[in-house]
Protein backbone atom coordinates (compact mmCIF):
# COMPACT_ATOMS: atom_id res chain seq x y z
CA UNK A 1 0.00 0.00 0.00
CA UNK A 2 1.02 3.59 -0.50
CA UNK A 3 0.65 6.36 2.09
CA UNK A 4 2.32 9.59 3.18
CA UNK A 5 3.21 8.08 6.43
CA UNK A 6 3.62 4.50 7.35
CA UNK A 7 0.47 3.17 8.66
CA UNK A 8 0.58 1.20 11.83
CA UNK A 9 2.03 -2.22 11.25
CA UNK A 10 3.59 -1.24 7.97
CA UNK A 11 7.10 -0.29 6.81
CA UNK A 12 8.43 1.29 3.74
CA UNK A 13 10.66 -1.78 2.89
CA UNK A 14 9.60 -5.19 1.81
CA UNK A 15 11.41 -8.61 1.47
CA UNK A 16 10.24 -10.21 4.70
CA UNK A 17 9.86 -13.91 3.97
CA UNK A 18 7.93 -14.68 7.15
CA UNK A 19 6.05 -11.68 8.46
CA UNK A 20 4.81 -13.72 11.30
CA UNK A 21 8.28 -14.14 12.78
CA UNK A 22 10.10 -11.03 13.89
CA UNK A 23 13.43 -12.93 13.74
CA UNK A 24 12.99 -13.60 10.10
CA UNK A 25 13.80 -10.71 7.75
CA UNK A 26 16.42 -9.84 5.16
CA UNK A 27 18.57 -8.18 7.78
CA UNK A 28 18.32 -10.97 10.36
CA UNK A 29 21.33 -13.17 11.19
CA UNK A 30 21.06 -16.72 9.98
CA UNK A 31 21.01 -19.09 12.96
CA UNK A 32 20.71 -22.79 13.26
CA UNK A 33 16.97 -23.19 13.60
CA UNK A 34 16.10 -24.80 10.34
CA UNK A 35 14.54 -21.43 9.26
CA UNK A 36 15.55 -19.05 6.51
CA UNK A 37 16.22 -16.27 8.96
CA UNK A 38 17.75 -13.75 6.47
CA UNK A 39 15.24 -14.56 3.79
CA UNK A 40 17.91 -15.32 1.20
CA UNK A 41 16.22 -18.51 0.25
CA UNK A 42 18.62 -20.81 2.12
CA UNK A 43 18.10 -22.28 5.51
CA UNK A 44 20.81 -22.25 8.20
CA UNK A 45 23.57 -21.30 5.73
CA UNK A 46 26.43 -19.45 7.35
CA UNK A 47 24.55 -19.45 10.58
CA UNK A 48 26.19 -17.33 13.23
CA UNK A 49 25.79 -20.12 15.73
CA UNK A 50 26.93 -22.88 13.36
CA UNK A 51 29.29 -25.54 14.83
CA UNK A 52 32.94 -25.70 13.69
CA UNK A 53 33.67 -29.08 12.18
CA UNK A 54 37.20 -30.58 11.60
CA UNK A 55 38.01 -32.87 8.75
CA UNK A 56 39.14 -36.46 9.70
CA UNK A 57 40.95 -37.17 6.50
CA UNK A 58 42.72 -40.33 7.70
CA UNK A 59 39.60 -41.66 9.40
CA UNK A 60 41.28 -42.30 12.72
CA UNK A 61 38.45 -40.61 14.72
CA UNK A 62 40.36 -37.40 15.28
CA UNK A 63 39.96 -34.20 13.26
CA UNK A 64 42.77 -32.26 11.82
CA UNK A 65 43.37 -28.64 10.88
CA UNK A 66 40.86 -28.55 8.00
CA UNK A 67 37.59 -27.03 9.26
CA UNK A 68 34.01 -26.33 8.12
CA UNK A 69 31.05 -24.64 9.90
CA UNK A 70 27.69 -26.31 9.83
CA UNK A 71 24.56 -26.54 11.90
CA UNK A 72 24.50 -30.25 11.26
CA UNK A 73 27.29 -32.87 11.24
CA UNK A 74 29.35 -33.03 8.06
CA UNK A 75 30.34 -36.48 6.79
CA UNK A 76 34.11 -36.99 7.36
CA UNK A 77 34.25 -34.17 9.87
CA UNK A 78 34.45 -34.24 13.64
CA UNK A 79 34.06 -31.67 16.37
CA UNK A 80 37.62 -32.33 17.63
CA UNK A 81 40.83 -31.13 16.05
CA UNK A 82 43.52 -32.87 18.11
CA UNK A 83 44.96 -35.04 15.29
CA UNK A 84 48.61 -34.07 14.79
CA UNK A 85 48.91 -35.96 11.54
CA UNK A 86 45.61 -36.29 9.71
CA UNK A 87 47.26 -38.01 6.83
CA UNK A 88 48.25 -41.06 8.95
CA UNK A 89 45.55 -43.05 10.67
CA UNK A 90 48.18 -44.41 13.10
CA UNK A 91 48.80 -40.93 14.51
CA UNK A 92 46.28 -39.44 16.92
CA UNK A 93 46.04 -38.63 20.61
CA UNK A 94 45.95 -41.79 22.66
CA UNK A 95 47.39 -43.97 19.91
CA UNK A 96 50.14 -46.46 20.87
CA UNK A 97 53.53 -45.06 20.09
CA UNK A 98 55.35 -47.47 17.81
CA UNK A 99 58.70 -47.59 16.14
CA UNK A 100 57.89 -45.95 12.83
CA UNK A 101 59.52 -42.51 13.03
CA UNK A 102 56.13 -40.81 13.59
CA UNK A 103 54.58 -39.10 16.60
CA UNK A 104 51.81 -41.63 16.89
CA UNK A 105 50.27 -40.34 20.14
CA UNK A 106 50.57 -36.66 19.20
CA UNK A 107 52.62 -35.77 22.26
CA UNK A 108 55.10 -33.84 20.17
CA UNK A 109 57.76 -36.66 20.09
CA UNK A 110 58.24 -39.45 17.64
CA UNK A 111 59.08 -43.01 18.82
CA UNK A 112 59.24 -41.97 22.49
CA UNK A 113 58.63 -45.05 24.66
CA UNK A 114 57.01 -47.00 21.81
CA UNK A 115 55.08 -50.12 22.61
CA UNK A 116 57.01 -52.17 20.09
CA UNK A 117 60.49 -51.10 21.04
CA UNK A 118 62.96 -53.96 21.55
CA UNK A 119 65.35 -54.90 24.27
CA UNK A 120 68.95 -54.82 23.08
CA UNK A 121 71.79 -56.61 24.89
CA UNK A 122 75.39 -55.50 25.18
CA UNK A 123 77.45 -57.70 22.80
CA UNK A 124 81.11 -56.93 23.38
CA UNK A 125 82.40 -59.97 21.43
CA UNK A 126 80.04 -59.30 18.49
CA UNK A 127 78.88 -62.91 18.36
CA UNK A 128 75.23 -61.89 17.95
CA UNK A 129 74.37 -62.62 21.58
CA UNK A 130 74.58 -60.13 24.44
CA UNK A 131 74.50 -60.18 28.20
CA UNK A 132 71.11 -60.37 29.89
CA UNK A 133 72.50 -58.18 32.66
CA UNK A 134 73.30 -55.24 30.34
CA UNK A 135 70.38 -54.22 28.14
CA UNK A 136 68.57 -51.16 26.76
CA UNK A 137 65.23 -50.61 25.05
CA UNK A 138 65.12 -48.94 21.67
CA UNK A 139 63.58 -49.20 18.26
CA UNK A 140 66.93 -49.96 16.64
CA UNK A 141 70.08 -51.56 17.98
CA UNK A 142 72.50 -49.17 19.60
CA UNK A 143 76.13 -49.66 18.63
CA UNK A 144 77.65 -52.68 20.44
CA UNK A 145 74.29 -54.24 21.21
CA UNK A 146 72.59 -57.35 19.87
CA UNK A 147 68.96 -58.33 19.56
CA UNK A 148 69.50 -61.63 21.42
CA UNK A 149 70.65 -62.09 24.98
CA UNK A 150 71.76 -65.21 26.81
CA UNK A 151 75.53 -64.93 26.24
CA UNK A 152 77.35 -66.48 29.21
CA UNK A 153 80.79 -65.22 28.20
CA UNK A 154 80.77 -61.93 26.27
CA UNK A 155 84.54 -61.99 25.88
CA UNK A 156 84.60 -65.05 23.58
CA UNK A 157 82.70 -65.15 20.31
CA UNK A 158 82.79 -68.96 20.28
CA UNK A 159 80.77 -69.12 23.48
CA UNK A 160 77.12 -68.25 22.95
CA UNK A 161 73.68 -69.89 22.83
CA UNK A 162 73.50 -72.33 19.94
CA UNK A 163 77.25 -72.82 19.75
CA UNK A 164 78.57 -76.36 19.36
CA UNK A 165 79.40 -77.94 22.72
CA UNK A 166 82.86 -79.49 22.68
CA UNK A 167 85.12 -81.14 25.23
CA UNK A 168 87.02 -78.15 26.58
CA UNK A 169 85.80 -77.65 30.13
CA UNK A 170 83.66 -74.64 29.07
CA UNK A 171 79.90 -74.11 28.70
CA UNK A 172 80.11 -73.40 24.95
CA UNK A 173 76.36 -73.19 24.28
CA UNK A 174 75.41 -71.36 27.47
CA UNK A 175 72.92 -74.00 28.62
CA UNK A 176 74.33 -74.02 32.17
CA UNK A 177 76.15 -77.29 31.54
CA UNK A 178 79.85 -77.81 30.94
CA UNK A 179 80.79 -80.42 28.30
CA UNK A 180 77.25 -81.82 28.31
CA UNK A 181 76.61 -83.88 25.16
CA UNK A 182 79.58 -82.44 23.28
CA UNK A 183 79.93 -83.34 19.63
CA UNK A 184 83.46 -84.70 20.16
CA UNK A 185 82.76 -86.85 23.21
CA UNK A 186 84.06 -90.41 23.04
CA UNK A 187 82.58 -93.79 23.83
CA UNK A 188 84.23 -95.50 26.81
CA UNK A 189 83.87 -99.18 27.65
CA UNK A 190 83.74 -100.83 31.06
CA UNK A 191 87.11 -102.45 31.77
CA UNK A 192 86.74 -104.38 35.01
CA UNK A 193 90.04 -106.24 34.67
CA UNK A 194 91.97 -103.09 33.69
CA UNK A 195 93.64 -104.76 30.71
CA UNK A 196 92.99 -101.81 28.39
CA UNK A 197 90.02 -103.41 26.61
CA UNK A 198 86.38 -103.12 27.67
CA UNK A 199 83.12 -104.84 26.81
CA UNK A 200 80.96 -103.37 24.06
CA UNK A 201 77.75 -104.09 25.99
CA UNK A 202 78.65 -101.66 28.80
CA UNK A 203 79.62 -98.22 27.53
CA UNK A 204 79.20 -94.52 28.34
CA UNK A 205 79.88 -91.32 26.42
CA UNK A 206 82.12 -88.70 27.97
CA UNK A 207 84.96 -86.34 27.19
CA UNK A 208 87.44 -88.32 29.29
CA UNK A 209 87.50 -91.89 30.55
CA UNK A 210 85.47 -92.47 33.72
CA UNK A 211 87.12 -94.61 36.36
CA UNK A 212 87.06 -98.27 35.29
CA UNK A 213 86.51 -97.49 31.61
CA UNK A 214 88.76 -97.58 28.56
CA UNK A 215 88.67 -96.35 24.96
CA UNK A 216 88.98 -99.78 23.33
CA UNK A 217 86.30 -102.44 23.24
CA UNK A 218 86.38 -106.07 22.15
CA UNK A 219 87.23 -107.81 25.44
CA UNK A 220 85.50 -111.19 25.47
CA UNK A 221 86.24 -111.89 29.16
CA UNK A 222 86.45 -108.78 31.31
CA UNK A 223 87.33 -110.79 34.38
CA UNK A 224 90.72 -112.01 33.13
CA UNK A 225 93.73 -109.94 32.11
CA UNK A 226 94.96 -112.90 30.06
CA UNK A 227 92.05 -112.50 27.65
CA UNK A 228 91.83 -109.49 25.36
CA UNK A 229 92.35 -108.57 21.70
CA UNK A 230 95.99 -108.50 20.67
CA UNK A 231 97.25 -111.23 22.98
CA UNK A 232 98.88 -114.36 21.68
CA UNK A 233 96.83 -117.51 22.00
CA UNK A 234 98.19 -119.82 24.71
CA UNK A 235 97.11 -123.27 25.74
CA UNK A 236 94.75 -122.56 28.63
CA UNK A 237 91.26 -123.39 27.37
CA UNK A 238 90.49 -119.69 26.79
CA UNK A 239 90.04 -117.47 23.77
CA UNK A 240 93.05 -115.32 24.72
CA UNK A 241 92.97 -113.09 21.65
CA UNK A 242 89.16 -112.81 21.50
CA UNK A 243 89.24 -113.99 17.90
CA UNK A 244 86.39 -116.41 18.45
CA UNK A 245 88.38 -119.61 18.94
CA UNK A 246 89.70 -121.37 22.04
CA UNK A 247 93.39 -122.34 21.80
CA UNK A 248 93.15 -121.86 18.03
CA UNK A 249 96.31 -122.08 15.98
CA UNK A 250 98.28 -123.96 18.64
CA UNK A 251 100.02 -127.30 18.03
CA UNK A 252 97.71 -130.18 18.83
CA UNK A 253 98.64 -133.36 20.69
CA UNK A 254 96.72 -136.63 20.70
CA UNK A 255 95.44 -137.47 24.20
CA UNK A 256 93.94 -140.72 25.43
CA UNK A 257 91.03 -141.20 27.79
CA UNK A 258 92.40 -141.93 31.28
CA UNK A 259 89.36 -142.71 33.38
CA UNK A 260 91.31 -144.08 36.35
CA UNK A 261 93.77 -141.16 36.44
CA UNK A 262 96.91 -143.34 36.43
CA UNK A 263 98.62 -141.29 33.70
CA UNK A 264 97.96 -143.82 30.93
CA UNK A 265 94.97 -143.84 28.60
CA UNK A 266 93.27 -146.15 26.14
CA UNK A 267 93.85 -145.77 22.43
CA UNK A 268 90.23 -146.35 21.41
CA UNK A 269 89.06 -143.03 22.93
CA UNK A 270 91.16 -140.04 21.92
CA UNK A 271 90.99 -136.30 21.43
CA UNK A 272 93.37 -133.70 20.05
CA UNK A 273 94.19 -130.60 22.07
CA UNK A 274 97.11 -128.37 22.96
CA UNK A 275 97.06 -129.67 26.54
CA UNK A 276 95.54 -132.66 28.23
CA UNK A 277 91.84 -132.19 28.97
CA UNK A 278 90.56 -133.51 32.32
CA UNK A 279 90.65 -137.32 32.50
CA UNK A 280 93.02 -137.57 29.52
CA UNK A 281 96.69 -138.55 29.32
CA UNK A 282 99.33 -138.13 26.64
CA UNK A 283 100.44 -141.77 26.90
CA UNK A 284 98.34 -144.75 25.91
CA UNK A 285 98.76 -148.44 26.58
CA UNK A 286 96.52 -148.85 29.64
CA UNK A 287 95.10 -152.36 29.57
CA UNK A 288 92.56 -151.74 32.36
CA UNK A 289 91.39 -148.10 32.53
CA UNK A 290 89.19 -148.88 35.50
CA UNK A 291 92.10 -149.77 37.80
CA UNK A 292 94.63 -147.07 38.70
CA UNK A 293 97.21 -149.68 39.79
CA UNK A 294 97.26 -151.27 36.33
CA UNK A 295 99.23 -149.41 33.66
CA UNK A 296 102.48 -149.58 31.70
CA UNK A 297 104.10 -147.57 34.49
CA UNK A 298 103.37 -150.16 37.20
CA UNK A 299 105.64 -153.03 38.28
CA UNK A 300 104.41 -156.58 37.81
CA UNK A 301 103.40 -157.98 41.20
CA UNK A 302 104.06 -161.55 39.97
CA UNK A 303 101.46 -163.32 42.15
CA UNK A 304 98.19 -161.36 41.86
CA UNK A 305 96.89 -162.83 38.62
CA UNK A 306 96.94 -159.40 36.95
CA UNK A 307 99.05 -158.01 34.13
CA UNK A 308 100.00 -155.00 36.23
CA UNK A 309 102.37 -153.39 33.73
CA UNK A 310 100.29 -154.10 30.61
CA UNK A 311 103.08 -155.87 28.72
CA UNK A 312 100.89 -158.86 27.82
CA UNK A 313 102.83 -161.01 30.31
CA UNK A 314 101.18 -161.88 33.63
CA UNK A 315 102.94 -162.78 36.86
CA UNK A 316 105.84 -165.21 36.27
CA UNK A 317 105.35 -165.04 32.52
CA UNK A 318 106.64 -161.49 32.80
CA UNK A 319 110.31 -162.47 32.73
CA UNK A 320 111.61 -158.93 32.65
CA UNK A 321 110.05 -158.03 36.00
CA UNK A 322 109.41 -161.29 37.82
CA UNK A 323 112.58 -163.18 36.80
CA UNK A 324 114.81 -160.44 38.16
CA UNK A 325 113.10 -159.56 41.42
CA UNK A 326 114.99 -160.03 44.66
CA UNK A 327 112.22 -162.14 46.18
CA UNK A 328 112.97 -164.95 43.69
CA UNK A 329 109.23 -165.52 43.34
CA UNK A 330 109.46 -166.75 39.77
CA UNK A 331 113.02 -168.11 39.65
CA UNK A 332 112.67 -171.55 38.07
CA UNK A 333 115.39 -173.69 36.51
CA UNK A 334 114.47 -175.15 33.15
CA UNK A 335 112.03 -172.43 32.06
CA UNK A 336 114.43 -171.11 29.43
CA UNK A 337 115.14 -167.88 31.31
CA UNK A 338 118.51 -167.46 33.01
CA UNK A 339 117.71 -166.28 36.50
CA UNK A 340 120.33 -164.33 38.51
CA UNK A 341 121.33 -167.50 40.47
CA UNK A 342 121.65 -169.69 37.32
CA UNK A 343 124.73 -170.19 35.21
CA UNK A 344 122.54 -171.27 32.33
CA UNK A 345 118.96 -172.20 31.50
CA UNK A 346 118.38 -174.09 28.28
CA UNK A 347 114.66 -174.58 28.81
CA UNK A 348 114.86 -178.14 30.16
CA UNK A 349 116.12 -180.07 33.16
CA UNK A 350 118.39 -182.46 31.27
CA UNK A 351 122.07 -183.12 31.97
CA UNK A 352 124.86 -183.51 29.45
CA UNK A 353 123.48 -180.93 27.06
CA UNK A 354 125.73 -178.01 28.09
CA UNK A 355 123.39 -176.91 30.88
CA UNK A 356 122.70 -179.27 33.75
CA UNK A 357 119.39 -180.13 35.33
CA UNK A 358 120.28 -177.60 38.03
CA UNK A 359 121.07 -174.88 35.45
CA UNK A 360 124.83 -175.05 35.88
CA UNK A 361 127.08 -174.72 32.83
CA UNK A 362 128.54 -178.06 31.63
CA UNK A 363 131.89 -178.28 29.85
CA UNK A 364 133.86 -181.38 28.90
CA UNK A 365 137.34 -179.94 29.13
CA UNK A 366 139.23 -176.68 29.48
CA UNK A 367 142.57 -175.09 28.89
CA UNK A 368 144.15 -172.43 31.06
CA UNK A 369 146.91 -170.19 29.85
CA UNK A 370 147.73 -166.59 29.05
CA UNK A 371 145.68 -165.33 31.98
CA UNK A 372 142.41 -166.98 30.99
CA UNK A 373 140.67 -170.31 30.78
CA UNK A 374 139.02 -171.66 27.68
CA UNK A 375 136.12 -174.07 28.12
CA UNK A 376 134.80 -176.54 25.56
CA UNK A 377 131.14 -177.37 26.09
CA UNK A 378 129.32 -180.56 25.18
CA UNK A 379 128.56 -181.07 21.55
CA UNK A 380 125.26 -179.81 20.17
CA UNK A 381 123.75 -179.38 16.72
CA UNK A 382 124.14 -176.16 14.77
CA UNK A 383 121.06 -173.96 14.34
CA UNK A 384 119.32 -174.23 11.01
CA UNK A 385 119.91 -170.60 9.97
CA UNK A 386 123.54 -169.55 9.49
CA UNK A 387 122.50 -165.95 10.22
CA UNK A 388 121.73 -166.99 13.81
CA UNK A 389 125.13 -168.58 14.48
CA UNK A 390 126.65 -165.58 16.20
CA UNK A 391 123.65 -164.96 18.49
CA UNK A 392 123.37 -168.66 19.26
CA UNK A 393 127.05 -168.90 20.12
CA UNK A 394 127.10 -165.77 22.24
CA UNK A 395 124.03 -166.89 24.22
CA UNK A 396 125.73 -170.22 25.06
CA UNK A 397 128.72 -168.42 26.53
CA UNK A 398 126.70 -165.79 28.37
CA UNK A 399 124.40 -168.41 29.89
CA UNK A 400 127.54 -169.96 31.42
CA UNK A 401 128.78 -166.59 32.68
CA UNK A 402 131.48 -166.52 30.00
CA UNK A 403 132.11 -164.76 26.70
CA UNK A 404 132.98 -165.92 23.19
CA UNK A 405 136.63 -166.62 22.40
CA UNK A 406 138.55 -164.02 20.39
CA UNK A 407 140.78 -165.14 17.57
CA UNK A 408 143.66 -163.07 18.87
CA UNK A 409 144.09 -165.56 21.75
CA UNK A 410 146.41 -168.61 21.33
CA UNK A 411 144.09 -170.73 19.32
CA UNK A 412 146.92 -172.52 17.59
CA UNK A 413 150.32 -172.84 19.20
CA UNK A 414 151.95 -169.60 20.21
CA UNK A 415 152.93 -168.35 23.61
CA UNK A 416 151.16 -169.75 26.59
CA UNK A 417 150.65 -173.43 26.02
CA UNK A 418 149.58 -176.33 23.96
CA UNK A 419 145.96 -175.33 23.17
CA UNK A 420 145.13 -176.01 19.58
CA UNK A 421 141.59 -175.32 18.34
CA UNK A 422 141.96 -178.00 15.76
CA UNK A 423 142.65 -180.63 18.44
CA UNK A 424 139.16 -180.09 19.78
CA UNK A 425 137.71 -180.83 16.35
CA UNK A 426 134.59 -178.84 15.33
CA UNK A 427 134.72 -175.84 17.64
CA UNK A 428 133.11 -172.45 17.32
CA UNK A 429 135.38 -169.49 17.78
CA UNK A 430 134.26 -165.93 18.37
CA UNK A 431 136.12 -162.96 17.05
CA UNK A 432 136.44 -159.24 17.85
CA UNK A 433 138.42 -157.46 15.20
CA UNK A 434 141.38 -159.64 14.29
CA UNK A 435 141.54 -162.08 11.44
CA UNK A 436 141.75 -165.68 12.52
CA UNK A 437 143.46 -166.35 9.23
CA UNK A 438 146.57 -164.35 10.09
CA UNK A 439 146.61 -163.67 13.84
CA UNK A 440 148.41 -165.83 16.38
CA UNK A 441 150.52 -167.58 13.75
CA UNK A 442 147.58 -169.35 12.21
CA UNK A 443 148.92 -169.81 8.70
CA UNK A 444 148.58 -173.55 8.27
CA UNK A 445 144.91 -174.28 7.59
CA UNK A 446 145.37 -178.02 7.76
CA UNK A 447 142.69 -179.52 9.97
CA UNK A 448 140.57 -176.39 10.08
CA UNK A 449 137.77 -177.65 7.90
CA UNK A 450 135.42 -178.08 10.85
CA UNK A 451 136.37 -174.87 12.65
CA UNK A 452 133.85 -172.01 12.32
CA UNK A 453 135.06 -168.43 12.72
CA UNK A 454 133.29 -165.10 12.43
CA UNK A 455 134.15 -161.87 10.66
CA UNK A 456 133.07 -158.89 12.74
CA UNK A 457 133.57 -155.53 10.99
CA UNK A 458 131.23 -153.77 13.48
CA UNK A 459 133.00 -155.13 16.59
CA UNK A 460 129.68 -156.04 18.21
CA UNK A 461 130.53 -159.65 19.10
CA UNK A 462 128.01 -160.85 16.56
CA UNK A 463 129.84 -160.87 13.26
CA UNK A 464 129.37 -162.66 9.99
CA UNK A 465 130.37 -166.24 9.33
CA UNK A 466 133.85 -166.35 7.82
CA UNK A 467 134.98 -170.02 7.86
CA UNK A 468 133.30 -173.37 8.14
CA UNK A 469 129.89 -171.98 7.34
CA UNK A 470 129.03 -174.97 5.19
CA UNK A 471 128.96 -177.28 8.23
CA UNK A 472 125.45 -178.57 8.69
CA UNK A 473 123.85 -181.44 10.53
CA UNK A 474 126.97 -181.88 12.69
CA UNK A 475 127.42 -181.53 16.39
CA UNK A 476 129.86 -178.79 17.29
CA UNK A 477 131.59 -177.86 20.48
CA UNK A 478 131.09 -174.28 21.60
CA UNK A 479 134.22 -172.74 23.11
CA UNK A 480 134.02 -169.86 25.65
CA UNK A 481 136.51 -167.97 27.81
CA UNK A 482 136.50 -166.34 31.19
CA UNK A 483 138.67 -163.49 29.94
CA UNK A 484 137.10 -160.06 30.49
Amino acid sequence: MEACEAPDGAVDTDGDCDDNAATTNPNASEVCDDVDNDCDGDTDENAVDATAWYADIDGDGHGGPVTADSCTPIPGYLTTSDDCNDSNAAAYPGADEVCDGIDNDCDGEADNDPVDQKTWYADADADGFGLDSDSVKACTAPSGYAERGGDCNDARADIRPGATEVCDGVDNNCDDGIDNEPVDEKTWYADADADGYGVASDSVKACSAPSGYTAQSGDCNDGLTTVRPGLSEVCDGLDNDCAGGVDNGLPQTLFYLDSDGDGYGVDDSTTSACAAPPSYADVDGDCDDGESDVSPGELEECTDGVDNDCDDAQDCDDWEDCKNDDEQTCWDCGDGYKDPDEQCDDGNNDDDDGCSATCEAEWIDSYTGGGQTIYRFAARPLPNSPSNLADWYQAICEDAGLRPVSCDYNIYGGAGGNYDARAWNAVILGRDHYSCNVSGGVTNRTGWNNVITFHNPLNDNRGLCERGCTISGNDVYPVCTDAP
